[in-house]
């Protein structure tokens, strides 16, 4: 591209930021997404790194190089008429000297702008030094503008967005970052943290990220010097929405569940009598559906929800002691937002994780009957087919013997006998395309009682993690076949690649 004209859709680029309108930015993910957005009347398009990752098989979260990612920020940009700006995450390196390649190649690619965090994990402790990342942005504006491009820096802070430290400090450590950042910052706002933000001082334009359920923005919720450019981030077009829609309608069936007399008399009766340090709840008392990330690679199989836990708060290992140790780990782990789980409001997000369990409904004695397992497990056998997850990590023996039942049921393996469950233990199921973990259930008994401890945990955890990160994300669809060869079963296994893929 001409270096002149790739100059003047940068300052094109600057002066939609400007207004007089909301300048909304579309993701676009590859050349297609982004034609049918450049006809639909977009001034500008940004690219999602997140989009693309998952149309290359990749999970989100730096895992594609910085030349993958270019490559396809190049075609885009060859494709489209209108200003092109990168998502480079967090520039795809830890150095000044990173940021100068990252920007040449960003120039080269076509692009006139990008899109830079703040954080380089998944966990708060990874977000950079305020200074250092003050001085990676002022490279990359210093490096592409020597070349006669000079980018349109989108400074990111993902304090909001992750969410990072302690609520009641927020706003003032992101003011604090855009101060220093020099220029626009990019967040998920309330109205009246976008208010808020829109009377800090500052001399260049804000623009923010919304998120899912975020209300509509109108010009008169901001200021004359507010924000003016806004995203809509990945979700929009790469949230599997299939997914979500699939597993809300199994989660209402689910719920409204009476196959069980045992169990429905035995939990409504818990949440009627109620235990004394809980009298001013109003009780759950019904099935307890699944929680988590409806895009997870990972599947966690517990036992039941306590009957005073999940059964008062209605969501999966939240409001027990059980839950306690579980989502310190996921927490520490880097799968959950936070390591706390209180109740359905508290802001617990999981990151690539959806727990289920065997039994969905509170059992006296935290002991269900087969039968009522059995009756169970339709509900998590749709959960495995809607998720399609590389890794299950099966909490205690019951889960493990669970989802081997269904991997027998389902013809992926002829029989159980052989893979004994052992905290730490692990079974591949190529065919099936995923691996089996166990780990001893987080209850009070193995806890308190020192079997179980959080270094134990972890350790599983983190064989989990390398496990996922091996290999770009391949969905699987398993179909069952009875073709009889010489008294025995064949079993086909399809592997498919999803559009949109983890």
């Amino acid at each position: 591209m001409d270096m002149t004209a790739q100059g003047r859709k940068a300052e094109e680029l600057r002066k939609l930021h400007v207004g007089p309108r909301v300048l909304v930015l579309p993701n676009a993910w590859d050349v297609a997404s982004a034609r049918v957005l450049e006809e639909l009347g977009y001034p500008a398009i940004a690219t999602t790194s997140a989009g693309v990752a998952f149309a290359l098989g990749y999970p989100d979260g730096q895992r594609v190089t910085r030349d993958e990612m270019l490559e396809v920020v190049a075609r885009i940009a060859r494709a489209v008429r209108v200003p092109v700006t990168a998502d480079m995450e967090a520039g795809y390196g830890t150095t000044l000297a990173d940021m100068a390649e990252t920007a040449k190649a960003i120039v080269a690619a076509g692009a006139v702008g990008l899109n830079l965090e703040d954080v380089t994990g998944e966990t708060e402790s990874s977000q950079v030094n305020t200074e250092l990342q003050a001085e990676k942005i002022r490279t990359i504006r210093e490096t592409s503008a020597s070349l006669g491009v000079p980018l349109v820096v989108n400074a990111r802070t993902d304090i909001y967005l992750m969410p990072i430290g302690p609520e009641a400090t927020r706003f003032e450590r992101t003011a604090e970052r855009l101060r220093a950042y020099g220029a626009s910052a990019k967040s998920c706002w309330k109205k009246e943290r976008i208010r808020q933000c829109s009377r800090e001082p500052s001399r260049l334009q804000r623009s923010m990220l919304c998120w899912r359920g975020a209300r509509p923005l109108r010009r008169e919720t901001l200021t004359p010097n507010g924000s003016l450019a806004c995203s809509h981030g990945q979700w929009r077009e790469l949230d599997m929405p299939e997914n979500s829609e699939s597993l809300r309608v199994l989660n209402d069936e689910i719920v409204a569940c009476r196959k069980c007399p045992r169990l429905v008399e035995y939990r409504e009766h818990v949440a009627l009598e109620k235990r004394l340090a809980y009298r001013d709840w109003t009780y759950w008392g019904k099935p307890v559906p699944g929680f988590g990330d409806p895009r997870a690679q990972l599947l966690i199989v517990g036992l039941a929800p306590g009957a005073h836990g999940s059964n008062r708060t209605g969501r999966m290992f939240t409001g027990d002691r059980s839950g306690v140790f579980l989502y310190q780990a996921l927490y520490d782990a880097g799968f959950a937002n936070q390591p706390t789980a209180l109740n359905c409001d508290d802001g617990l997000r999981l990151k690539n994780v959806y727990i289920a369990a065997a039994a969905r409904c509170a059992p006296p004695d935290n002991k269900p009957l087969p039968s009522e397992i059995l009756n169970c497990r339709g509900y998590l056998e749709r959960e495995i087919h809607i998720l399609r997850p590389r890794a299950v990590l099966a909490l205690g023996k019951i889960g493990w013997d669970v989802f081997l039942g269904i991997l027998k049921h389902r013809g992926a393996i002829p029989v159980r006998v052989g893979y004994g469950f052992a905290h730490g233990a692990e079974v591949d199921f190529p065919e099936a395309g995923l691996r089996l973990f166990g780990v001893y259930h987080p209850s009070q008994q193995n806890t308190q009682t020192g079997l179980l401890t959080p270094a134990m945990y972890a350790k599983v955890l983190r064989r989990v993690r390398q496990f996922l990160a091996l290999e770009p994300r391949l969905n699987t669809e398993l179909t069952e076949s009875t073709e009889g060869t010489e008294g025995t079963e064949k079993r086909k296994i399809t592997l498919t690649r999803r559009r949109g893929g983890r």
